[in-house]
């Protein structure tokens, strides 16, 4: 009900703006000193009605005031923005802010320096055509939104997908916690065995720099033993964001990436390139593509036949860098149509490996501190560095050391992506030194990666490693000195890797033959007789409304035992999906050479807001013995509470657990049943009850606070409140925002409601004729409510106690109207129901010859 009344009020208000909008040359236009006059005679529609449109003969019939307006630059969203509108010798200005130029992207040498200097100071107001005499800035008032156009000449260009770090949102400092809680209970013959697990991320924001500490808890008890309890301590560090840099600074405990080298624990610091602060556009790895034009010519981009980009260009040569990347493989079909109709084609190669970087991208860590292996009787230090760049389209390379205090090694690497695939090999040399021993070794490997687009083939990674017999990694090497450190007497043989292959492939067989693929590894040691060997091979299709796989694995080990796995697995989905709910009955079933296990289930969502889930299932063990489970979930709107319960012959278990997570702001509370590193907490007075559009099951609190998780960092998000169901006595002034928040923030993103009795007032003159459409009315300090719409109805919002509202057509003092709340008795309503009030106005002269209108009341309130 409040979301269509809210819809009604702006449309209704914004109809005069609207008509004439469509109707006339005239819209909103803000630097515009054009002015018109309009014949009101084919406005006139109904017998007795009057319509003034003398507010609409100059540029532009906004009224002074503060606007959140979605911001259009040249067709392309840039933001929002309170927009602040003035009057300057009766004519409105828009008045440009530093933020709103920032947005815009300008450059700065363009524009005069004393006017910058106006903006940043705030002071006075300064329009777009001020700054940039061929620009224009258009507000529409229907749609909140004010265009802008500039000539890119003016605009410093930007890879698409680019936000100015200037936007990006450290957050608001702030206390979080993530928690999982989960306790379980199983007896088997009449043996019982309880545990308490329980897990926290606690995190603390301030001013840019965040807190972090990963931990948990473990207890349980077994029948006829001490319970046994411990708290492990996962990760505490602090980091900060150096957008400057597109890097990251990390203190405390973290992880390697493990890109060039394997995974690393570590205790210390590190300073490492993110590459999420690039523009989606600028990430991964996509060629430049470079030609020439003869012409005003259009570009078109296709991979495998679909169209993934076009841009139009200038005669002469230009430069495409800013492809988003778009997988393993399918060479670029390059398409220049030129103004008089021609075409060129040329072909780019596109293959891509992990390591290949766009051309004059560098990536870059650095670390310093000591390992954080378990179990070890000395602490070792280490550090990593690692650098890589692409040099050109087709040729990338990478570099990196890793050393402690008994072993380093260095790697020298290159990628090159071809037509034939894409490439990379790189070669690492160690040194390892432990007790009197001191090894030296090489380790050889290389990568394929290529896709055939004519047969659909993917093979998305080969690779083939050969360590030489005195190569240690660095995990080899620490464990081999620890040996050494607590049995000096003893020998210590290492199962060290020799040589390795994988492979990954993918062949799609067509739109109705479903996908088939294949992924396997060889290893063989040089410490052991024997190979390692798995292999997985699969097909997958639907047939009408059933999905299934098929599967087989296949695993021998160098001890020589072996064995092999097939499994059959499908999907139906149950009911109608147009309902909302989802439901699905799922079964297994897997044969090894113990026998054949099988397990069915029901499982799906139900609720409004899908908020509750469930499984029930049944299952059969290859020793032909049967089992059922159950279990549910119920996300509510500060916790997730999930509940399950088994049975089986001998044995039946129980467990239950809550998850969730918690923000504390200095002025807030805020729980959620969502877990998530960097989020939102909005807000929005007297909204109790409100969505959170896109977030099942997330409300305002009593408070008119709610946690909105998944934010994306460093990108715009947009964040919108549903007012349905609001109090007819509450009014969102706008319900969409966006923010650009760094990795690990809690933004607050404030919502401004409006709170007081909305009126329906019906008004006519003393001659019985309606109150003329589109006049303006205004509340005793002059201040703009709202216009005068379709049979002299004005539509408004009592904020306060107001006792008269001004209704105001033409320039003669004649026309305007006080119109008397206080006889009309409006505040004796129901809160569920629009309050209605029929008037009628008599305008007298006062004892100075002035003109004031007088209001008698025609009826009480309705309804």
């Amino acid at each position: 009900m409040n979301r269509d009344v809210s819809i009604k009020r702006k449309a209704i208000q914004g109809a005069c703006l609207t008509l004439f909008a469509t109707m006339f040359p005239l819209w909103a236009v803000a630097d515009s000193s054009d002015e018109v006059t309009f014949d009101d005679s084919f406005l006139k529609s109904m017998t007795g009605i009057k319509i003034d449109v003398s507010r609409f003969s100059k540029e532009n019939p906004i009224d002074p005031g503060d606007y959140v307006l979605d911001v259009y630059l040249n067709g392309n969203q840039v933001g929002r923005e309170k927009i602040r509108v003035a009057s300057e010798q009766g004519k409105a200005k828009v008045c440009f802010s530093d933020s709103l130029l920032k947005k815009l992207a300008l450059k700065s040498n363009e524009i005069p320096k004393e006017k910058i200097e106006a903006v940043k100071s705030g002071t006075g107001c300064v329009a777009l055509n001020e700054l940039l005499d061929d620009s224009n800035a258009q507000i529409d008032t229907a749609d909140m939104r004010m265009n802008i156009a500039i000539p890119q000449a003016h605009l410093i260009r930007n890879a698409r997908g680019f936000v100015d770090p200037t936007l990006w949102d450290q957050g608001e400092n702030a206390l979080s916690l993530r928690y999982n809680v989960n306790g379980y209970r199983s007896v088997t013959n009449h043996q019982s065995y309880e545990s308490l697990y329980a897990k926290a991320l606690v995190g603390f924001n301030f001013m840019g720099w965040m807190f972090r500490h990963d931990g948990s808890f473990n207890w349980h008890k077994q029948k006829q033993s001490s319970a046994y309890h411990h708290y492990e301590n996962v990760n505490t560090y602090v980091q900060k964001d150096i957008p400057l840099l597109k890097s990251r600074l990390t203190l405390g405990e973290g992880n390697t990436s493990g890109e060039l080298f394997d995974t690393l624990s570590f205790r210390g610091v590190q300073m490492a390139t993110v590459e999420q602060m690039w523009p989606d556009s600028q990430r991964g790895y996509a060629p430049e593509i470079r030609g020439v034009a003869s012409s005003n010519a259009l570009v078109s981009i296709k991979q495998n036949g679909v169209k993934i980009y076009e841009t139009t260009v200038s005669p002469g040569a230009f430069l495409i860098d800013d492809l988003y990347p778009t997988g393993y493989g399918g060479d670029l079909d390059v398409t220049v149509k030129e103004a008089d109709g021609s075409e060129k084609h040329f072909s780019v190669p596109y293959a891509a490996v992990a390591k290949l970087k766009r051309p004059g991208m560098t990536y870059y860590t650095a670390m310093a501190g000591v390992s954080r292996i378990d179990n070890l009787v000395y602490t070792p230090k280490i550090y990593q560095a690692t650098i890589q760049h692409g040099l050109s389209n087709t040729l990338s390379v990478y570099s990196g050391i890793l050393g402690s205090g008994n072993y380093f090694s260095a790697l020298l690497g290159g990628a090159v992506g071809l037509p034939i695939g894409a490439f990379s090999a790189d070669v690492t040399g160690a040194r390892t030194r432990y007790g009197n021993n001191e090894n030296e070794g090489l380790s050889f490997r290389a990568t394929y990666s290529k896709k055939i687009a004519e047969s659909n083939t993917s093979i998305s990674i080969a690779t083939y490693r050969f360590s030489s017999s005195g190569y240690y990694s660095y995990s080899d090497a620490i464990h081999i000195n620890n040996y050494v450190k607590k049995h000096s007497d003893e020998e210590y043989s290492l199962s060290r890797p020799k040589d390795r292959f994988s492979v990954t492939a993918n062949q799609r067989l067509g739109d109705t033959y479903g996908n088939l693929y294949l992924t396997g590894y060889v290893q063989d040691y040089w410490d052991k007789d024997g190979t390692n060997t798995q292999y997985q091979m699969g097909y997958n299709n639907t047939l009408g409304r059933v999905s299934y796989s098929l599967a087989a694995n296949r695993l021998h080990y160098s001890t020589g035992s072996s064995e092999t796995q097939f499994t059959l697995d499908f999907s139906v989905p149950l009911g109608n999906s147009m309902s909302g709910s989802k439901h699905y009955l799922n079964g297994s079933a897997t044969q090894t050479k113990d026998g054949l296990s099988a397990q069915t289930a029901v499982n799906g969502t139900v609720g409004e807001y899908n908020q509750y889930t469930y499984n029930v299932g049944v299952s059969k063990d290859t020793e032909n013995k049967y089992s059922g489970n159950v279990s549910g979930q119920y996300r509510s709107p500060y916790s997730a509470l999930q509940l399950a319960y088994s049975h089986g012959e001998g044995y039946h278990s129980i467990s239950g657990g809550a998850s969730g997570s918690m923000v504390a702001l200095p002025d807030s509370l805020t729980f959620s049943a969502y877990q998530s590193n960097t989020l939102a907490v909005v807000s929005a007075d007297n909204a109790a009850g409100a969505h959170v559009v896109g977030y099942p099951n997330i409300t305002l609190d009593g408070s008119g606070n709610a946690i909105v998780p998944n934010l994306n960092p460093y990108r715009l998000n947009e964040l919108a409140i549903d007012p349905k169901g609001l109090p007819m006595d509450v009014e969102m002034e706008y319900t969409s925002q966006r923010v650009v928040p760094i990795e690990g923030s809690v933004v607050k993103v404030k919502y401004k409601t409006s709170t007081g009795r909305p009126i329906l007032i019906r008004a006519s003159l003393s001659d019985g004729n309606a109150l003329p459409f589109g006049a303006k009315v205004s509340d005793e300090n002059g201040n703009t409510l709202t216009t005068v719409t379709q049979g002299g109805q004005i539509y408004t919002r009592l904020n306060q106690d107001i006792p008269k509202l001004l209704v105001s057509w033409g320039s003669r003092e004649e026309n305007s109207c006080v119109v008397n709340l206080e006889n009309g008795k409006i505040q004796d309503f129901d809160n569920g129901t629009l309050a209605r009030l029929s008037t009628k106005c008599h305008a007298e002269k006062d004892t100075h010859n002035r003109y004031v209108a007088t209001l008698e009341s025609a009826s009480s309130p309705q309804g």
